[in-house]
């Protein structure tokens, strides 16, 4: 039994990395599932009722997965994970998350629990422990051993022999065991084909991404399809990619020695100096553009694709070709290749432009600056792929105007949400690099209208073209039980055209932390990877749940009050409530009495503590002497405490004569704001602005 012991500590640790490794993929890929759906996208490998299906499953699993990846942290530093439903659709999972239970359990020494998470495990059959890519035998074996030794050691150690010899037993005599077992033995005697052993080494290394070959006119294309490829893959596949300041250095280093190599050639070269096993080259010869895939070493073309993509709108068609080789070759999956195809291409002009401010860059610097602000207006997305102009431009950025969000779901209660999804978007899109038109020039144009209401997206556009926006920032909130949703897209003011769109939502009916997601995708889309102190400054971060809802319920407050007081203006302005005056004068009356009697008592004590101190002198017996003294110390005590009485008295009365005074002065300002009504009733708004902010303020 110790050789069982040995044998499940050092499985234990692969078995683990195996679970997780599964539900990495199921994350990933329920993500990219849920994401194509929110985009009106589907995966060509599934039939529409097959594509439902598995929207379903996605949208079924994926909080069931988000919940259990909050809590890793916890379990890496001892604590187990909270168990899934147990009900059939969830089954996988509760027994994975039984299984990471059990080993943990059975690290600490605690037979107890690894009977309790194990006795939880059900397995009518292999796929209750998840379907793996491939399906591979040894995933199902190595699970189904852990399982059977760890629970034969658990009852060993309490002392249970025959239910430990039962599970014991299992391990060879499950029928589920032998089948996997005669799986491998059939997979250890096929021949591998030594063709798809190569590309699988190749696979695991980096590709690089060569500019395309083209004519000296067209020679942006060929540096802006490379651009825009090694960005795709960077962001939206597992791929390693070589990095562009890399491969430059080396394409400088080799430029004359291979002068007249073929293409090929050169790349297989580039790529073997660069440590990647293959390299994605090829041309462009007008509308016709030619793709690549070369290993690297012996200069082998592994795949390759030829298309009509046209010279207008060059970059979409391009990326299609592209991805389209990858997947058939089977670099990348047809899910990946779909979203990166469902992103919006740059502009032909964006990316002519950030590469001719690249190359004017040293000499030419204004030029530059106004090529790469053009772009940023244009296409901020594609414009941060020039990180080196980014760095040094960093001033620049795109003009947004948030616009009020819409209440889908129309309940009075929830404008307070709205507000609050304006204000943090407001507060949190200068941080990501975006400058944001104020909020006061905007209500000036939205002529009213009410928070939450539904802006047409034609006007929005006119108002975004009167404050010089580039982009509209629109959406709507959705509030169903407890789950919080809010859809966000970016709406070029110039075109109408949507640049970017998003959502996020929380089951826990928390708006920071939908807004905190918010925010990061944005970031991510627009700036790249956001840093930690970017991340904990963002208004869904920093502040918390009760503290952000009191705050936009304080600012909607503020709005109403602005907007119920404009069709009143003529009528004059509300005059401030009069009792509180007369009871900050009727506390400074108390106080000013405490104060007088607790000094003058205090005075008293402290008299009678002089003259019992001065008997102490006096006396000559020993006993009188400490009577006196005795005495004396009372008194003392009487007269610090009847002197703090007196301060509390004269903090009170300043306190209320302090208010006395500002509310004679706030009286004062309605006085003159109400002339100025009567005088001139067009300059309402900013006087009963001013002093309802005074009132605010206080």
């Amino acid at each position: 039994m110790l050789f069982i012991v040995l044998l499940l500590g050092a499985a234990g640790g692969e078995t683990a990395a195996s679970i997780f490794t599964k539900l990495d993929y199921d994350k990933s890929y329920f993500e990219s599932v849920v994401r194509l759906k929110e985009r009106g996208q589907s995966d060509s490998r599934f039939s529409p009722s097959e594509w439902e299906k598995e929207v379903g499953r996605a949208t079924a699993n994926l909080p069931v997965l988000q919940t259990l990846y909050a809590e890793r942290a916890a379990y890496e530093q001892g604590q187990p994970f909270s168990l899934p439903k147990t009900t059939a659709g969830f089954r996988v999972y509760s027994n994975l998350v039984c299984m990471l239970n059990l080993l943990q359990a059975q690290a600490k020494g605690s037979d107890d629990d690894v009977i309790r998470y194990g006795s939880r495990v059900v397995i009518d059959a292999r796929e209750n422990l998840g379907k793996v890519v491939g399906e591979k035998p040894e995933y199902y074996l190595s699970l189904y051993r852990q399982l059977f030794f760890a629970m034969a050691a658990a009852y060993y150690h309490l002392g249970k022999d025959d239910d430990a010899l039962k599970w014991f037993a299992r391990i060879r005599g499950d029928a589920d065991i032998q089948k996997l077992q005669k799986e491998l033995g059939a997979h250890a005697q096929e021949k591998r084909d030594p063709k798809a052993e190569r590309l699988e080494a190749m696979r695991q290394k980096p590709i690089v991404v060569m500019p395309f070959e083209t004519s000296d006119a067209d020679k942006w294309r060929g540096r802006g399809l490379m651009e825009l490829v090694t960005a795709d893959l960077v962001q939206k596949t597992p791929l390693l990619v070589v990095e562009r300041a890399q491969l430059d250095k080396v394409l400088k280093e080799m430029e004359l020695a291979q002068a007249g190599a073929t293409r090929e050639k050169s790349a297989a070269k580039i790529g073997e100096l660069l440590a990647a096993g293959t390299v994605l080259t090829g041309s462009i010869a007008g509308s016709t553009l030619t793709v690549s895939l070369v290993g690297t070493g012996d200069g082998v073309t592994l795949a390759q694709r030829t298309a009509n993509v046209g010279t207008d709108n060059f970059f979409g068609p391009a990326r299609g070709v592209v991805l389209d080789l990858l997947v058939d070759l089977g670099w990348i999956d047809a899910l990946s290749a779909a979203e990166i195809a469902a992103e919006k291409p740059p502009k032909d002009d964006t990316l002519k432009g950030l590469l001719e401010a690249r190359v004017k860059l040293a000499g030419r610097s204004e030029e530059a600056r106004a090529l790469y602000a053009k772009a940023v207006r244009e296409d901020p997305a594609y414009a941060r792929l020039f990180g080196d102009l980014q760095k040094e431009f960093s001033d620049v950025s795109a003009t947004l105007a948030v616009m009020p969000f819409v209440n889908a779901s129309g309940a009075a209660e929830d404008l307070w949400m709205i507000r609050g999804i304006e204000s943090a978007l407001t507060s949190d899109l200068p941080g990501l690099g975006f400058t944001v038109v104020e909020r006061s020039r905007l209500a000036e144009l939205l002529a009213g209208d009410a928070a939450g209401q539904v802006l047409d997206v034609a006007n929005a556009r006119k108002i975004g073209d009167k404050v010089a926006a580039d982009f509209l920032v629109m959406g709507g909130l959705i509030h169903a039980d407890r789950t919080l949703r809010v859809d966000l897209r970016f709406v070029e003011v110039r075109t109408g055209v949507i640049a970017f769109a998003t959502s996020a939502e929380d089951r826990g009916g928390d708006l920071t932390v939908v807004l905190g997601s918010l925010a990061t995708q944005i970031g991510e889309r627009f700036k790249g990877k956001l840093d930690d102190r970017t991340l904990a400054g963002l208004v869904g971060k920093k502040m918390g749940k009760g503290d952000f809802e009191k705050f936009a319920r304080q600012e909607l407050a503020k709005d109403a009050l602005q907007t119920k007081s404009r069709p009143k203006l003529e009528l004059g302005v509300r005059e401030p409530a009069r009792w509180p005056f007369w009871l900050a004068l009727a506390g400074a009356a108390v106080g000013a009495g405490l104060a007088t009697g607790g000094f003058i008592a205090a005075d008293i004590a402290a008299d009678q503590a002089a003259y019992q101190h001065a008997y102490a002198e006096l006396a000559t017996v020993e006993t009188e002497r400490a009577a006196f003294a005795q005495r004396r110390n009372a008194a003392a005590g009487d007269a610090r405490a009847w002197t703090a009485v007196g301060a509390v008295g004269v903090a009170i009365a300043g306190v209320g004569i302090a208010y006395a005074v500002y509310d004679e002065l706030a009286r004062a300002a309605h006085k003159k704001a109400k002339q100025r009504l009567e005088i001139t009733p067009s300059a309402g708004v900013s006087a009963q602005g001013a002093f309802v902010g005074l009132q605010g303020g206080f």
